[in-house]
């Protein structure tokens, strides 16, 4: 799911997915800013059909964060 998670991130920002560290946080990048938040949480509702309550959309502000949070609600999804 890392991988995967990576890949949306990079797409949603338009970076290079090797600027996609382990470690990287909101602001760590120009293109990660509010902005930019708002249309990665949109690209990884769309790329993993799920919806982000609002309330955890805040939280969401690392990679590591958004790869539990993508694991948590798609292995609720699978039967």
């Amino acid at each position: 799911m890392l991988d995967e998670t990576r890949r949306c991130l990079a797409e949603a920002l338009g970076i290079e997915v090797a600027l996609v560290e382990p470690d990287l946080t909101m602001g760590d990048l120009p293109e990660w800013d509010s902005i930019g938040h708002v249309v990665l949480m949109s690209a990884i509702e769309n790329r993993f059909n799920m919806q982000i309550p609002l309330e955890r959309i805040a939280e969401l502000t690392t990679l590591d964060a958004l790869v539990q949070f993508v694991e948590a609600n798609t292995a609720k999804a699978m039967p």
